[in-house]
């Protein structure tokens, strides 16, 4: 795994023009996306389209190509998707996977629930047993935080980069493990 170190300033400020077009700056766009993403899961019910409209938000915030929402199986060997969000002109994964097998990629799974995050930068450096993201989906870089629902393994929130490596900076790491806890207050709230 690559060191997780910012990016650089300009191609900082690039990522995220789509979603702070009007806001000052980039601490206040984290605030207004978190506070847009609270807004819309503190809701009474939880579905679908709900689920895929947080993840355009956080699509159009992180400037990625792909946002998967996916859940555990009951029997840690699965994952299955519930929500998938892609920007314009890439492929979805879903229909490709109804359940993503933990045993396609070993380390995937341990590290999610054990450290608390999977990623790497570059598909240049992926293992052996990872070359079958590069090989299906085309990414380029990856980074998956998992969710806990009542302090439970529930699953993952993943974001795919389909365009160049990308280097994840600690604050947009930090930012995205605070939304995978909102999902998992929500999902407590009003399971799917």
């Amino acid at each position: 795994m690559s060191k997780i170190t910012p990016i650089s300033p300009k191609k900082s400020q690039e990522a995220r023009d789509l979603y702070t077009t009007g806001i000052e700056s980039y601490s206040t766009a984290q605030t207004q996306l978190l506070s847009d993403i609270a807004i819309s899961l503190n809701l009474d019910e939880l579905n679908e389209e709900l689920i895929n409209e947080v993840l355009a938000k956080l699509g159009e915030y992180t400037d990625v190509g792909r946002i998967v929402l996916g859940k555990k199986s009951e029997d840690n060997k699965t994952f299955s998707f519930v929500g998938e969000w892609v920007a314009e002109g890439v492929e979805t994964i879903s229909d490709k996977f109804d359940h993503f097998k933990y045993a396609d990629i070993p380390t995937f799974y341990d590290e999610l629930f054990g450290k608390g995050i999977w990623y790497f930068s570059d598909r240049k450096d992926l293992p052996k047993e990872l070359k079958l993201l590069e090989k299906v989906n085309g990414t380029f870089a990856a980074l998956a935080l998992p969710v806990y629902v009542n302090s439970k393994a529930w699953g993952g929130l993943g974001y795919d980069v389909m365009e160049g490596p990308r280097i994840w900076s600690k604050e947009d790491i930090h930012l995205m493990m605070i939304i995978s806890h909102l999902l998992g207050l929500a999902l407590a709230k009003c399971p799917l």
